[in-house]
């Protein structure tokens, strides 16, 4: 079972921060931000010790094109998020990643969202009554009682 992480960072892109979001993160805070990474985050430990990546799936199940790279220091405020991506080397962005290389950039740039997989569109749960009475022999359900229909 997945758990679920947060970290505290004072040196995220807003690139990162949209990025974080789109993909169903807590983001709060102004300055020093806390940031709590859904379950389905794939969190890495690279091979420094105080370098990790975050990734996802995209919805086909493969790892994104993106991905945000951490570097951690003892002063959170140093600690740094940015967001990358993985293009192609022969392309003109020289890997970096562009709209003409990365599907995400591409989709991006057609006002597309590739990343609504991550977050599921809210429903409205069915509204139950909250009260059930009986008034001249006739049961009658409410979500709030009305004492003087009642009693008046």
């Amino acid at each position: 079972m997945a758990k679920q992480v947060t970290i505290v960072a004072g040196d995220v892109s807003d690139q990162a921060v949209q990025w974080l979001k789109a993909h169903g993160a807590q983001v709060e805070g102004f300055g020093l931000l806390t940031i709590t990474l859904p379950e389905q985050a794939q969190v890495h430990k690279g091979s420094h010790g105080w370098d990790y990546t975050i990734a996802f799936y995209n919805d086909e199940g493969n790892d994104e094109a993106s991905w945000i790279e951490i570097e951690l220091y003892i002063d959170a405020y140093e600690t740094s998020l940015s967001l990358k991506f993985d293009g192609d080397r022969d392309c003109s962005c020289k890997g970096r990643g562009c709209a003409e290389c990365v599907e995400e950039l591409a989709a991006i740039a057609r006002g597309e969202n590739p990343y609504a997989h991550h977050t599921p569109v809210p429903t409205t749960p069915p509204q139950s009554p909250a009260f059930t009475y009986v008034q001249d022999g006739t049961e009658h359900q409410a979500r709030s009682i009305d004492w003087n229909k009642i009693f008046g």
